[in-house]
């Protein structure tokens, strides 16, 4: 896809936060991005992404319009992550990930994928406005999206490259062979969907969570790959 210009004005910004009583930390925590990002972005130095400004726009329970000029199109875009994300709270159980929610999660993906024009950014955005652990995979079995979380439990910089990257790059040798098992398995069909209670694969401190997976299909059940979900229930004595 590519981006066209469009400018983000820092002072509006700045005053959104400010009128709904969000200090930048909490906005910073909200993407998963750092204070300094934030920052930055109020003060005109940098400019977020078209996906952050969907994500902006989400928790400032406002349209991208009020703080950038956007195109028409590209604010619709924006509502579609809003209502998506509206969507994923009324179907997520409080307690963990459940299988109606992954289903969702997967059938949104790929409609979304059908929209050619903005297919990359809005299926960052959905991954990213999950608090879970998520990450997408080819039918190679090699990594080609990962949301902010994902990338923070490796302990890894948000603006990593990802792309064709292996279990081993994230995890360590035991948990990038039994990960990468289990992705085979789902890419070879010996496996429709995968959940198990267990401790999260890639995080230095041990927390103890819900692994989920399954295929992601396109045009005529064509296989895509395999999505997986990590949801944190809590950390490991």
């Amino acid at each position: 896809m590519k981006t066209k210009n469009y400018e983000v004005y820092g002072k509006k910004l700045h005053n959104l936060r400010i009128q709904k009583r969000i200090s930048v930390e909490e906005l910073a925590k909200s993407i998963g991005l750092s204070r300094r990002t934030i920052w930055s972005w109020e003060n005109n130095r940098t400019k977020p992404s078209i996906s952050n400004i969907c994500l902006l726009s989400n928790v400032l329970e406002t349209s991208s319009d009020n703080f950038c000029n956007l195109e028409k199109n590209d604010y619709k875009k924006s509502k579609l992550l809003i209502a998506f994300k509206d969507k994923e709270n009324q179907t997520a159980s409080e307690d963990g990930v459940s299988n109606n929610n992954i289903d969702y999660l997967v059938r949104k993906i790929r409609e979304y994928s059908n929209i050619k024009e903005s297919c990359l950014f809005i299926i960052k955005a959905i991954l990213n406005s999950s608090k879970d652990l998520i990450y997408i995979k080819n039918a190679n079995n090699k990594y080609i999206h990962a949301n902010n979380n994902f990338v923070a439990n490796a302990s890894l910089p948000f603006d990593i490259d990802i792309n064709k990257k292996n279990d081993s790059y994230f995890f360590s040798s035991k948990e990038a062979i039994l990960n990468s098992q289990e992705d085979i398995k789902i890419i070879h069909g010996e496996k429709t969907k995968i959940t198990r209670e267990d401790v999260i694969p890639g995080s230095r401190k041990k927390k103890k969570g819900i692994v989920t997976k399954a295929p992601l299909l396109g045009d005529r059940n064509k296989l895509y790959g395999v999505i997986g979900i990590f949801h944190i229930i809590s950390n490991c004595m």
